[in-house]
């Protein structure tokens, strides 16, 4: 069901402060692994949060918790049956495209920088040394930037716009040549 106006405005009193955009991004993210399929009035009071923590996060420029969010954004569908019987996902991000944080190239680049603080972290400490380390973190990097050029389709964002972040990653990666052009293929392929 509808959040109240006055639960909106609590809600959003929380979200202006680190801790409670943080404590909301936890509460959604714990949930993940518990059920990722969820029932149409309580996908769409998460839709409601969701716009308002992601408003505050872009107002504060709390780009690791928005991070956290859209990654949720992904994660989280109820499905619905058209006409014809055929079972249709519709996830957050179908409905938060709006948003104006995705509008900024500050957003993508600090959390793409986020993703991958985050995954050396994770195999810092659970990979045994490899011979072929750097190509292993090559095909994660690449990895993870086709995963962005993906979300970023997904909001819509302009073909400008997700080349611009390409370009800036790749330069900051040192990536080759090879590799850009094969991720600036990435951004002007049409989706299926």
């Amino acid at each position: 069901s509808n959040i109240s106006a006055e639960d909106k405005a609590k809600f959003g009193q929380y979200c202006q402060k680190p801790t409670g955009r943080i404590w909301f991004a936890r509460c959604v993210e714990a949930q993940r692994g518990r059920a990722e399929r969820v029932e149409e009035d309580c996908f769409f009071a998460i839709v409601q949060a969701l716009a308002i923590a992601l408003y505050e996060c872009n107002e504060a420029d709390d780009w690791r918790t928005a991070s956290t969010l859209m990654n949720m954004c992904f994660t989280y569908y109820y499905s619905t049956t058209n006409q014809s019987g055929q079972v249709h996902k519709l996830y957050l991000y179908n409905f938060v495209k709006d948003q104006p944080i995705w509008q900024s190239l500050r957003f993508w680049n600090a959390a793409f920088i986020n993703s991958i603080h985050i995954d050396k972290q994770s195999r810092d400490g659970y990979e045994v040394v490899r011979r072929d380390g750097a190509q292993h973190t090559g095909h994660m990097t690449m990895g993870q930037l086709n995963t962005f050029i993906s979300n970023m389709k997904s909001f819509d964002l302009s073909r400008e716009m997700i080349r611009e972040f390409v370009r800036k990653q790749c330069e900051f990666l040192h990536l080759p040549s090879d590799q850009r052009k094969m991720l600036l293929q990435a951004v002007d392929k049409k989706p299926l």
